[in-house]
């Protein structure tokens, strides 16, 4: 079964030209300042550790609606919209407080392994390049399956960290959810199929969703390896999600890499989607509900828009009603941009 991938790709978007963002962290109860907080603009490669006396100073692009974020072991993750708009003298973080484990009604029927090789299988992804990412704290990561509700949630109080060897990544997720939705079927009508390994439920997901924050990384630092990651980030980011984001928003598919069909018949974007820009935002309308898209190495992805006109940012953010870049998704995938997972991605900052 195809997986059906509705989420964000939980990205920021850094644009024309840049700032400097200077704050002091501290404990909401002590107000002495917190020394050790990684701050970081969401999506991207840009992030900082504070001071002794709680500081920290970054490069922030205006007009990107990107989240600040703000993280420390024992507190709660703390994000700020709009940052270059708010004062950012005193931010305070709040204390976690120990809560007791919840008890469920419904005992969870799967095993742990087998709820890890679910996750690693959507959240990783199922490309050749999800072969070379490892999660490296897997451990603290809180997998239930519901038989109810026929879900699977994932959740973390720590940053998922993955390791991406292909593209040269260390990738820290914070986790808002990440929940994998199965099909209830029928025991007995399934009963021969299934005579060796019986089950209530789909073996496969048929819908994801799930929302996000990431800090990126250099995973080597020798110079020759660096230079056979950015080589390889050079050659995989014309078959990414970002590409085609960026490709959509621009109105260049025609001259892109990439390749339009729509009922199996190729077809020209300007026939079919018309793009207008508005601000450092783009309203996108499609003429249909379902296309096609090809890549230079033949994979397909099916997108589908929400909705007839989107409002999304060069990285696929959709925009609320107040302007602010969420983490809901405006075009659903299936194909190859749905199988990319977390393996897919690439920092909002990055250039080719």
């Amino acid at each position: 079964m195809r997986l059906l991938l509705c989420f964000v790709v939980f990205l920021g978007v850094l644009y024309s030209y840049s700032q400097k963002l200077t704050g002091n962290v501290i404990d909401s109860k002590t107000k002495k300042p917190l020394s050790g907080v990684t701050v970081y603009i969401d999506g991207t490669t840009v992030g900082v550790i504070t001071n002794l006396e709680g500081e920290f100073s970054l490069k922030y692009s205006g007009n990107t609606e990107a989240k600040l974020v703000l993280r420390m072991i024992g507190y709660e993750t703390l994000k700020i919209e709009n940052p270059s708009n708010l004062d950012l003298s005193s931010i305070q973080l709040i204390e976690k407080i120990e809560s007791l484990d919840t008890v469920f009604i419904d005992p969870d029927p799967w095993t742990r392994e087998r709820k890890e090789n679910q996750f690693i299988k959507y959240f990783i992804g199922g490309t050749e390049l999800a072969k070379s990412c490892k999660i490296i704290n897997l451990d603290s990561i809180r997998l239930r399956f519901n038989p109810s509700t026929a879900i699977l949630s994932a959740r973390s109080e720590v940053p998922i960290k993955l390791e991406n060897k292909e593209l040269g990544y260390l990738v820290e997720i914070d986790l808002d959810f990440f929940d994998m939705h199965f099909r209830k079927i029928n025991r007995k009508k399934y009963k021969i199929i299934f005579k060796n390994n019986p089950t209530d439920f789909s073996l496969s997901a048929h819908y994801i969703e799930g929302a996000s924050t990431a800090r990126f990384t250099e995973l080597y630092s020798k110079e020759r390896e660096l230079k056979r990651s950015i080589k390889r980030r050079k050659n995989y980011y014309p078959l990414s999600s970002l590409y085609f984001y960026r490709t959509l928003c621009e109105d260049d598919i025609e001259r892109s890499s990439l390749t339009l069909y729509y009922d199996n018949q190729r077809v020209e974007a300007k026939n079919h989607i018309r793009v207008r820009k508005k601000g450092e935002f783009y309203k996108i309308s499609f003429r249909n509900e379902f296309y096609t898209v090809v890549d230079s190495k033949q994979n397909e992805s099916i997108i589908a828009p929400v909705f007839h006109t989107i409002l999304i940012n060069k990285n696929g953010k959709a925009i609320g009603s107040n302007g602010i870049a969420t983490n809901k998704g405006s075009l659903i995938f299936q194909g190859h941009f749905a199988r990319l997972g977390k393996s897919g991605l690439l920092p909002t900052d990055y250039q080719p």
